[in-house]
């Protein structure tokens, strides 16, 4: 079974959706209950690059959504700006099904990366942001160094939490914890030191951004 058909079965479970129609190899056209319909894209990558939305931009099919379907996949920053530059919504499965639940599909992303970066960029001591990842952000700081912060959503932070991201994204300054609720442990903090990063909750990270 091809991954846009998977997801073609599982729109099709969904309460909000009228109707789930296959269009050419890699996209779906959704009718929803409340809103109007739309169509997306559905694409199995490890890691979304720029190429990847590329070929389905050159596909000729008129879309508003990207669902990258495997749980544990990336997104370049390149890829996503990609995205949002033609007015397009991003994400994975979970992002599709709760933007079938919204009016507007384009320039979608998740809700955790919004908050973030809006804040980021509200932020005095920001200049600019460059996205490298979906989940790692460089920042530019006004008077200061850049430095680079990884996003990590768990309830509890522990050690293998930070070994994983530091074998994924290799370099980086800062995690944040994006997850209110929940702890830190004190290996997670163990881990962290000798590696030469910091973890920081929300407001610990918006007041370590002022300094050096």
């Amino acid at each position: 079974m091809s991954v846009r058909d998977w997801a073609l079965g599982k729109l099709r479970e969904a309460d909000a959706v009228v109707a789930a129609d296959p269009v050419g190899d890699d996209f779906i056209h959704i009718e929803r209950k409340k809103y109007r319909p739309f169509t997306t894209a559905a694409i199995s990558c490890n890691h979304v690059a720029t190429s990847s939305v590329d070929d389905l931009l050159d596909s000729g099919v008129q879309f508003e959504f990207i669902a990258n379907i495997p749980r544990q996949a990336i997104w370049s920053g390149d890829a996503i700006n990609q995205a949002v530059r033609h007015g397009l919504g991003w994400g994975g499965f979970g992002d599709l099904l709760r933007v079938i639940g919204k009016e507007v599909v384009a320039g979608y992303q998740n809700p955790e990366y919004s908050f973030v970066e809006r804040g980021l960029r509200q932020h005095t001591r920001v200049s600019g942001l460059n996205r490298i990842f979906d989940r790692v952000f460089e920042i530019e700081r006004r008077g200061l160094d850049n430095v680079t912060v990884v996003l990590l959503n768990e309830y509890e932070v522990v050690a293998e939490h930070i070994r994983e991201i530091r074998d994924v994204y290799q370099e980086f300054d800062f995690v944040l914890k994006t997850n209110p609720n929940g702890r830190i442990t004190s290996a997670a903090y163990e881990v962290a030191r000798n590696i030469g990063v910091e973890i920081h909750a929300w407001g610990e990270l918006l007041g370590r951004i002022n300094k050096p």
